[in-house]
């Protein structure tokens, strides 16, 4: 795999005004949040006056306290740096495609995609999180994929941000593999990192305790698993079509471009449904689809007639994005928050019932009635959900077989680069 092209200063310099121009023409479509999310943007902004003081349910995940704790010294409060996160994160897309060595009018449509949709607007409603700055250092590792102390020292640093980036790691480990690198060569420095990461919580836990969330919470709060994951992976599907829309056409292109594309998208896939088994955020998994959306995305930029058909489904995107998030909407979309609280309410029953009991999985018997249940009420939502996911599945493998191989480099489509393999 070729290596990307250097960035100017020039790209640096207009990618921050970018990032921040486009973050503002997205709030005409979904205001930003006046207050921290409640739960856990909650507890990462008490984390905010004191980040080593190691208080909280996670002070382990010490990154973004830090940096906006950095952030007041300026002036900047909790809110506006969670914002201004959502804006850092528009201008790594745009240096990102500009490091593929695309032009500045395809540069500038897909990062509008990006704003207009789920990988930034979910975060402007579930603020104080650490996700844009996470999606922000894996878009950064995956362009550094070619370099590799940069990268493993990168994920290192997003563990600092939340440790599911380690749930990434075959993903991650492909992304090397592309550039050349061996997977036996890659083992010390993965272990380097993830032991880096296991001392570090190691002595988060002497000077505090390690907070509540711990894996080991994970593995005893997850009463959904494992028969209650096809409702859960069912509710992520439905804000997935509503937070991009049309725009996963591009995902399912992507995936039919070749052998490397299929794994690719498989393992991107297979890592964010299993952060499900633990956690059932499902709007911030949806959310990380933008990932590999910006990567498919400059593949599909780059073929004869890309740009059309991106910005014909950026456009269809986006409206679908505005009509399941009018301005009193939820994070999530009208239709997801009308449907989850019949489920949710379901299983508060259960537990009612004492049925389901803390640190025990919920029975299978349990969680059929939970899912056949929800499924009879909303048969209709259930329909469009699977129509549509049809319907994008569909126009992928099309766009994928009919829409011509990428231009040459005599035709100006082609970044720059050099040939030599990755060390």
């Amino acid at each position: 795999m070729h290596r990307p092209p250097p960035l100017r200063p020039l790209d640096w310099l207009l990618a921050l005004l970018g990032g921040v121009v486009l973050l503002w023409a997205s709030n005409l479509l979904v205001a930003p949040s006046a207050v921290p999310f409640a739960g856990h943007g909650e507890r990462f902004v008490a984390m905010v006056d004191a980040p080593f003081a190691f208080r909280g349910e996670f002070p382990q995940r010490i990154l973004w306290p830090l940096l906006a704790h950095v952030a007041g010294w300026f002036g900047l409060g909790v809110l506006a740096f969670s914002h201004a996160c959502n804006a850092a994160l528009l201008a790594g897309v745009v240096l990102f495609v500009r490091s593929r060595g695309l032009g500045w009018a395809e540069t500038v449509l897909l990062a509008t995609a990006v704003a207009g949709t789920g990988m930034v607007q979910v975060f402007k409603q579930v603020t104080c999180m650490s996700d844009s700055l996470n999606l922000l250092l894996m878009l950064a590792i995956l362009g550094v994929a070619h370099r590799r102390a940069w990268f493993w020292g990168l994920v290192l640093l997003a563990s600092f941000s939340h440790e599911n980036v380690f749930f990434f790691t075959p993903w991650l480990w492909w992304q090397r593999r592309q550039h050349g690198a061996g997977w036996s060569s890659e083992l010390p420095w993965f272990a380097a990192a993830f032991a880096l990461h296991v001392a570090w919580r190691a002595f988060v836990t002497a000077q505090s305790g390690g907070g509540s969330y711990g894996f080991a919470y994970y593995l005893k709060n997850c009463f959904w698993a494992p028969w209650l994951l096809p409702a859960l992976w069912f509710l992520w599907l439905l804000v997935t079509l509503a937070e991009f829309g049309p725009l996963l056409v591009v995902l399912v292109f992507g995936a039919r471009t070749g052998r490397k594309g299929a794994i690719d998208s498989g393992l991107f896939l297979s890592s964010v449904l299993s952060l499900m088994v633990l956690a059932y955020d499902v709007m911030r998994w949806a959310a990380f689809l933008g990932l590999p959306l910006v990567v498919y995305g400059v593949e599909l930029l780059r073929r004869p007639r890309g740009r059309a058909v991106f910005a014909g489904l950026a456009v269809a995107a986006i409206a679908v994005h505005a009509w399941q998030h009018p301005a009193d909407s939820l994070a999530g979309g009208k239709t997801f928050t009308h449907v989850a609280p019949s489920m949710f309410a379901r299983v508060a029953q259960l537990h009612g019932q004492g049925k389901l009991k803390a640190g025990e999985p919920m029975a299978f018997a349990d969680a059929w009635w939970v899912t056949r249940e929800g499924f009879a009420e909303q048969w209709l939502v259930a329909l469009v959900v699977l129509i549509g996911t049809l319907a994008v599945v569909a126009a992928g493998f099309v766009l994928a077989r009919y829409l011509p191989g990428p231009a040459t480099a005599s035709g100006g489509s082609e970044p720059r680069t050099t040939t030599k393999p990755s060390a």
